[in-house]
């Protein structure tokens, strides 16, 4: 069912590092709705469904976007879904590291 989230070549998210870089004053949790919670998701505006994570600077969350036994069939972990809440008071800054299972972007020469 999720054979279009793996893309022809293999390119795909395998696992995310998501880093964040400074405290939030108020809201701006990641939430992944789906992690406990295996009822059908229609909205990823609440916030409170299933798993949330608050920025604190220096901290990472590591998640798997592909079930590990079935990477190449578009084993997609749904658990791995995620979103981010508004940020009420102050501002959120966080970065990204993707691992792949094959290389995204060809080395320069």
């Amino acid at each position: 069912q999720f054979s279009s989230f793996v893309g022809a070549d293999g390119r795909n998210r395998y696992i995310t590092v998501l880093f964040y870089l400074n405290d939030v004053e108020e809201g701006g949790a990641t939430t992944f709705p789906m992690a406990g919670d295996s009822t059908p998701l229609y909205s990823y505006e609440d916030c409170t469904r299933g798993m949330q994570v608050y920025p604190k600077e220096g901290r990472a969350v590591i998640f798997y976007s592909l079930l590990p036994h079935k990477q190449t069939e578009g084993g997609l972990d749904e658990a791995s879904w995620h979103a981010g809440c508004d940020v009420i008071k102050g501002t959120k800054w966080a970065a990204n590291f993707w691992i792949t299972l094959k290389g995204v972007h060809q080395p320069t020469q």
